[in-house]
């Protein structure tokens, strides 16, 4: 399904259809709000890569994420939490009409097969042993 457009019959206003693939960049951005800790965060506080952060507010059409308390602030579910540890699926892809999930793919996927591992104790230990060496070495120079 391509993007589509239609007629609000209602205003005359144009409605657009967005088709929503879950890629596998953003499984590594829920790894690394999963990993963060925080109760809530703000996007600038993750090491996050700029189109990361420019699509993390698309985590909340999976239910991953939710608003935190404050403007631009985000806090994980706990359906995000469980898709991480590798508990629960979520759909391929999704379709959104203003902001609202209005369709869902029948086809579900685990975080291991997206990415093709669950990120486990030795994953998220070895990330931060790897972040403490480049914070080092950045710190050298």
């Amino acid at each position: 399904m391509k993007n589509t457009e239609t007629i609000c019959p209602h205003c005359g206003g144009i409605t657009i259809d967005y088709k929503l693939p879950f890629w596998k960049n953003w499984s590594w951005m829920a790894v690394k709000i999963y990993r963060s800790r925080h109760d809530q965060f703000h996007p600038r506080e993750l090491d996050l890569k700029f189109s990361q952060r420019a699509n993390l507010h698309k985590l909340r059409y999976w239910g991953l994420i939710e608003p935190g308390d404050a403007p631009g602030f985000w806090r994980m579910t706990d359906k995000g939490r469980a898709f991480v540890e590798g508990r629960v699926k979520i759909p391929s892809f999704v379709i959104t009409r203003r902001n609202q999930v209005i369709d869902v793919s029948p086809d579900e996927h685990y975080i291991q097969e997206i990415i093709g591992k669950i990120p486990s104790k030795e994953f998220f230990q070895d990330q931060a042993a790897e972040q403490i060496r480049d914070a080092t070495q950045r710190n050298l120079f």
